[in-house]
């Protein structure tokens, strides 16, 4: 009696199982699928139907028939759901996938050519691709996967075969179709049909490190074609704020200063050549004893303001650009002055009175550095793709100033950067 009992909960249970994975997932049969497919064929096709979400019956399985094809994608990889479960018997496997290339033309864009060139990508067609929905596992769709993933290798060699040898090689459909059947002839051999999970786990390792190593960064070497030199010069400009701090011995007359620049770049190749205007305030003197102007009869005082205005020419070269941020060491030189106002005036013909300025001139001074650019705004000019963003700059400078000897000072700045 305990016994039948067992049996009977046994059975309810497995019964329970079943009806609800029927109710959540739906299984068809293939003389279902077959019937969809007829119908495409005899009656869609001649009315000139094109089986779209709008035109097709609507019918949970026209609309798995013919969803769109899946392409192969690094992080969209299969689930079930883009296959048609299917009841136990139905096919020959647990499953089984279908695989097709599909041909077009593009083009490499390289310096300001385009090299056309003739592509392949491959897909996955979910409305003739079924699962054993009471048998398939994980292991079975991980099988599907590395045969997606081959057919994918198999489409980047033939576009490099094909592009390179076009007058010696089959067609790119033709290269695709001997390399990809012999890899999965081979992978379909030696795992036994998705049974051996320990060579599916090895070919996943291996494919993924050969796509790795043979990715669709395409360039015209790679089909034969030497590229063109281009020398294009670019132009831009910038605008901004600076400041600049003394450092050693005069650092207890100067304080911090703050000021603009603004300048002009031109470049070619990763080499750039910047020229800039740039003005300073230091505010009053810190302490007196900084400097007496034997010419004016003038000892620069506390009470006063001091600035610097001047010049800077600067050349660099480009270590590293992407899309968004370029960085440039910088080689240059400075030519500016010191000046604060004396207790000298001039009267002027037009009877205006000024205070004549007291001046520190200085001898061409070394500069070096690195300027960061960060590019947040791209856009397409008459020649070609402009840029603008932000550029932050670092500088040490070492003056030689005539009247006071040499000095050192650090410089930062970010300026609104627009151009090439």
């Amino acid at each position: 009696m305990r016994k039948t009992l067992l049996l009977l909960i046994a059975g309810f249970l497995m019964n329970r199982n079943v009806a609800f994975s029927q109710t959540e997932i739906q299984a068809y049969s293939m003389a279902e699928i077959d019937s969809v497919w007829l119908n495409y064929y005899h009656t869609m096709i001649p009315m000139k139907v094109t089986p779209r979400t709008d035109t097709i019956p609507d019918d949970p399985l026209y609309r798995l028939v013919f969803r769109a094809h899946k392409k192969w994608s690094k992080t969209d990889t299969l689930t079930w759901n883009d296959f048609i479960p299917v009841f136990s018997g139905e096919i020959d496997s647990n499953s089984t996938i279908r695989i097709t290339s599909r041909r077009s033309s593009d083009f490499i864009k390289y310096g300001n050519t385009d090299y056309p060139y003739t592509n392949l990508t491959v897909e996955m067609e979910p409305g003739r691709s079924f699962y054993d929905l009471y048998r398939a596992d994980e292991w079975e769709l991980r099988y599907n996967q590395v045969l997606f993933d081959m057919a994918e290798l198999s489409a980047r060699e033939a576009v490099r075969t094909y592009n390179a040898n076009k007058e010696t090689a089959n067609d790119i459909e033709s290269c695709w179709n001997i390399s990809f059947r012999e890899r999965k002839e081979e992978f379909i051999s030696k795992s036994q049909q998705g049974k051996d999970t320990t060579v599916i786990r090895d070919y996943e390792i291996r494919i993924s490190q050969e796509l790795k190593n043979n990715t669709r960064d395409f360039t015209p070497q790679d089909f034969g074609i030497t590229p063109i030199r281009e020398t294009s010069l670019e132009g831009g400009g910038h605008v901004g704020y600076i400041n600049n701090r003394i450092i050693g011995d005069y650092s207890e007359y100067l304080g911090l200063a703050n000021g603009y620049t603004i300048g002009f770049d031109v470049g070619t190749d990763g080499f750039v050549l910047q020229c800039e205007f740039y003005a300073l305030r230091y505010g009053k003197l810190r302490q007196s004893g900084f400097y007496y102007d034997t010419y004016n009869g003038y000892d620069w005082s506390r009470e006063k303001e001091v600035s610097e205005a001047g010049m800077r020419l600067k050349a660099g070269y480009t270590l590293f650009s992407n899309e968004y941020v370029r960085i440039t060491p910088i080689v240059g030189t400075s030519l500016g002055s010191l000046t604060q106002p004396s207790d000298n005036t001039q009267n002027y013909a037009y009877n205006k009175t000024e205070n004549v300025k007291s001046k520190i001139s200085g001898n061409p001074s070394l500069l070096f550095g690195i300027d960061t650019d960060w590019i947040i705004w791209r856009y397409h000019d008459s020649d070609g793709i402009s840029s603008s963003g932000l550029r932050f700059s670092a500088y040490g400078t070492y003056h030689n100033y005539k009247k006071l000897g040499k000095v050192w000072s650090l410089n930062f700045g970010v300026s609104f950067i627009i151009g090439g």
